[in-house]
């Protein structure tokens, strides 16, 4: 299989990379710089540009079978890139034929917003408003299309080392004070999904 990985650059998106290439995908990393510890994977190309720039994702995408979105901002930007950086990559699987999409959102996001803990939504109100907002309106953009999809949304993200387990499930997953998961779980659940189809056109909670 090969795929591309949007947002290669990133701490997900770098993990999904990594792994990926272990495992003996061909892997395109597109984003707008190269991380130092992409070079040396193996079966590995890595593209520059921008996710808001459709001709440069088109071009990307030729003779890809999957693609993964682990876009992201820093705290405090007011950039669309989630919404209309799938925006993109949607209409160029139309035109490719591509039918596979896993694109990462966050819990907090639509209908999950109501089971955050307390002390999360605050987070959410004064750190994360603009955030939150481009990812729900990506979120609704994403399961009106016709693609087969996925969403993920793993809580609070950590560097930590893989475990291999962790829960996954609907906003009814029971979550806990203090509710993590790292990003390399994170990206094997993502090549397990990838490989099985389990949450085609589902929005599905990560965590420990």
């Amino acid at each position: 299989m090969k795929i591309i990985v949007f947002g290669a650059s990133g701490k997900t998106g770098l993990e999904v990379c990594k792994l990926a290439s272990k495992k003996g995908y061909d892997v395109i990393g597109f984003d707008i710089h190269k991380n130092d510890q992409l070079v040396g994977l193996n079966n590995f190309k890595f593209i520059k540009g921008s996710v808001l720039n459709a001709d440069e994702v088109d071009q990307a995408m030729s003779g890809v079978d999957a693609v993964v979105s682990e876009l992201g901002v820093k705290i405090g930007s007011k950039l669309p890139l989630l919404s209309e950086g799938n925006k993109n990559i949607i209409s160029a699987m139309h035109k490719h034929k591509i039918k596979r999409l896993i694109t990462q959102s966050a819990f907090g996001a639509l209908e999950s917003y109501k089971k955050l803990p307390f002390y999360y939504k605050i987070i959410h109100k004064l750190l994360l408003g603009p955030m939150s907002k481009d990812k729900n309106i990506m979120e609704r953009e994403v399961q009106k299309s016709d693609i087969n999809f996925t969403i993920i949304r793993p809580v609070r993200l950590t560097n930590g080392p893989a475990k291999g387990k962790f829960r996954t499930g609907d906003t009814n997953l029971k979550l806990g004070l203090n509710p993590r998961v790292s990003r390399k779980d994170v990206a094997i659940f993502i090549m397990d999904e990838l490989e099985n189809n389990n949450f085609i056109k589902k929005a599905v909670t990560i965590t420990y």
